[in-house]
């Protein structure tokens, strides 16, 4: 393996089998650390854990986290696989430090959560910057774009990763709670996705009913993998049922006619967009609907503009059978957010809340004004979040910083800014979609 002259190492026989231990120069007490199987093989899978650094779980043995457990566990399944790597994160406190860390834990015993109190502290939910990470791996793997097999609960680790290139699967690292511990737990679970097993964000496009036959872009997004990937890709379709869309047989074989051009698209899922509706007559036309689909589903739904605030039927939603359900609010839609059977129903895997308030109309919001409206779903407890409105392209890189301000995978969804001529534009889908799926 390839080394450099502010890089030490040395074999280390550990009660979890045979490690080799790097050290990079740095600050005194800052240093990079990482533990190595010996004769790691960048050619092989590599079972990864970035752990971050905690004084009192990893020494100490505190109760009050899960990290000392996780660390064990860690080095334990590393050792087994025989081609891994566990990196010791140093930024203590999620880069606060060890005597903020300690003033959150009391703003914690003052009925803070984890969030609020890093939050208060720092100004942020999570200060942890990952670029160290990405350059001790591309040294130990020597630049080699392996294929990671992470050891986390955190998808924001599995984010860091794909954007610098490694494919990678995440496999949950389940310690156990504590009467001591539940609490923090549960926040993580709630405001940052942490534990969220088959839950990922996704990547949609949305098109209309003119768009379906065209050729070029069933083509293009037969061109991507999905299935393997930490995002998945949406196709979402509007429906309008007050135009008579759900008794229209040739908008059923048009649907299914779709689904034949799109059936080498891994991981592809089609979402029919339509407005909420309290009427059961609605419903009942949709389930009729639905039933001539030859494909599975996914469905968002929308209220209307200026609506009254209806009393969503949670139940019935369930019952339509889709695989993804997106729930769409706009910014006087919020008092949803109080009804505690919606949050909790929306905390679910592979249920979304979309944030937009473009309504189809392209218009564009300020990093800060979208910043504020996740906050303050996050702080409702639900992190499983998309934002949409204005993008492309161009304006990823909004999404990147706002992903990196959270710590947490955010979906997005674009529609008006990748049409030209009131059609979808092929070559505008392709850049936003490589934006993410490269």
């Amino acid at each position: 393996m390839k080394t450099a002259k502010n890089i030490v190492s040395m074999p280390m026989p550990t009660k979890y089998g045979d490690f080799v231990m790097w050290v990079w120069e740095g600050e005194r007490g800052q240093e990079p650390v990482a533990l190595t199987t010996p004769n790691l093989d960048p050619n092989k899978e590599v079972m990864l854990r970035i752990h971050s650094e905690c004084l009192t779980g990893d020494v100490f043995g505190s109760l009050t986290c899960d990290c000392g457990p996780q660390k064990d566990e860690a080095l334990r399944q590393i050792g087994k696989h025989g081609n891994g790597i566990l990196i010791y994160h140093r930024q203590e406190g999620r880069n606060m430090g060890l005597f903020k860390k300690v003033q959150a834990y009391n703003l914690m015993k003052s009925g803070a959560d984890t969030f609020d109190a890093n939050m208060i502290l720092s100004g942020n939910p999570d200060a942890r910057e990952y670029s160290t990470v990405v350059e001790m791996l591309d040294v130990l793997l020597e630049s080699h774009r392996s294929k990671m097999l992470l050891l986390s609960n955190n998808p924001y680790k599995c984010l860091i990763l794909e954007r610098a290139g490694y494919p990678v699967s995440m496999q949950s690292l389940i310690v156990g709670e504590t009467i001591y511990n539940t609490e923090y737990i549960q926040t993580k679970i709630q405001k940052f996705s942490h534990y969220s097993g088959g839950h990922k964000p996704y990547v949609g496009v949305t098109i209309y009913r003119s768009d379906i036959g065209n050729k070029q872009l069933g083509e293009l997004l037969c061109s991507y993998d999905s299935k393997n990937h930490e995002r998945k890709l949406f196709l979402g379709v509007a429906v309008f049922p007050e135009n008579g869309n759900l008794k229209d047989l040739a908008f059923v074989e048009e649907f299914n006619a779709l689904t034949r051009v799109l059936n080498e698209t891994k991981g592809l899922s089609i979402v029919l967009h339509m407005t909420y509706s309290a009427r059961r007559q609605s419903y009942r036309d949709l389930q009729v609907f639905l039933k001539k689909l030859k494909f599975n589903y996914s469905l968002q739904f929308r209220l209307r503009e200026n609506s009254k605030l209806p009393k969503v039927d949670l139940e019935l939603i369930e019952s339509l059978g889709a695989e993804n359900i997106i729930f769409q609010m706009n910014n006087s839609q919020y008092e949803l957010l109080d009804d505690e059977k919606f949050v909790e129903y929306f905390r679910q895997s592979n249920h979304y809340i979309l944030l937009d308030d473009s309504f189809g109309t392209g218009a564009r919001e300020s990093a800060e004004i979208r910043q504020s409206k996740i906050l303050s779903v996050i702080k409702k407890g639900m992190s499983h979040i998309s934002v949409a409105g204005g993008y492309d392209a161009e304006q990823l890189p909004e999404l990147t910083k706002l992903e990196d301000y959270f710590k947490l995978p955010l979906s997005v969804d674009a529609e008006s800014r990748l049409r030209s001529g009131g059609m979808v534009d092929v070559n505008k889908v392709q850049k936003y979609l490589s934006y993410f799926f490269k």
